[in-house]
């Protein structure tokens, strides 16, 4: 869990969209927090109430970010209690963002983005995966992929931790793979953000079930067993050292100055235009 937290806090999509006052760094948080308390209600059920709310925040952050309710499905233990407290929990935001898009829309379906239909298309797809599978393998080295792929057979026979990750990763990587803007420049990967903390927790857990499977298999000398924490450690510094590389390439601790500019302009217009003057 701390390896992955720290992989994903140097990530240059953490440092990027964390200066930017952008939506995504938020919409990871409270969809990491749905499906974190989606897991914890199946030791007790009003956590599903937490897990909805979390959820209903999410989706107020960023609508899309309803790609993260096959996650909770799967991670949830359903029984009818749970199923009601993940209702109550999620009602306030689903009933109140219905209203607020009747009101300026004329349907709780219709958003100001538009028709985004035209901006979806099957050809995308495959170039907007290899676009994904590349930038995630430079910022964590080609291992992590690797790790994650490792993910799906576990899944397949029915592991529910394996599949809760698997779904919450596949749903939004499969929606985004198909839209238009996806690849357009690395720190896209930003639609994706909301997912990727179950990238890194499956790849870390992988990484720990690999080394287990080798333990199980050599005698567990106290020198092989030195020989494989030294081995995991260098595998994470690596990661970690990836990702700050492109950090620094992109120069992305200094987006902030650039920014900069938003501020200045408006002191500007403060100091020599009229309060009611119209800016074009």
């Amino acid at each position: 869990a701390t390896a992955a937290t720290v992989m994903g806090a140097v990530s240059p999509l953490t440092s990027h969209l964390y200066t930017w006052a952008m939506s995504d760094g938020v919409a990871t948080a409270w969809c990491t927090a749905a499906v974190y308390l989606a897991r914890k209600s199946a030791k007790d059920a009003r956590y599903a109430a937490l897990s909805g709310l979390a959820l209903g925040v999410a989706v107020l952050v960023r609508p899309t970010d309803v790609l993260v309710i096959p996650a909770i499905v799967v991670a949830m233990r359903w029984t009818r209690a749970s199923a009601l407290w993940l209702l109550l929990g999620a009602a306030p935001a689903v009933i109140g963002l219905a209203l607020y898009h009747t009101i300026l829309f004329g349907s709780p379906f219709h958003t100001g983005y538009g028709d985004m239909g035209p901006f979806f298309a099957c050809d995308y797809f495959w170039p907007r995966v290899i676009h994904f599978g590349r930038w995630l393998g430079r910022f964590w080295t080609p291992l992590a992929p690797v790790l994650f792929l490792a993910v799906v057979p576990r899944a397949l026979r029915r592991d529910r931790r394996a599949l809760t990750l698997l779904v919450w990763f596949g749903t939004f990587v499969g929606f985004y793979a198909f839209y238009r803007f996806s690849n357009e420049a690395w720190w896209y990967l930003r639609f994706i953000m909301p997912a990727l903390p179950a990238f890194l927790l499956g790849a870390v857990c992988e990484a720990r079930l690999a080394a287990l499977w080798v333990a199980s298999r050599w005698p567990a000398t106290p020198r092989l067993r030195r020989a494989g924490a030294v081995a995991l450690v260098l595998a994470g510094l690596l990661a970690v050292g990836s990702a700050l590389r492109w950090v620094r390439h992109y120069s992305v601790l200094e987006l902030g100055r650039g920014e900069k500019a938003y501020p200045r302009g408006i002191a500007w217009m403060e100091r020599h235009v009229e309060p009611d003057a119209v800016i074009v």
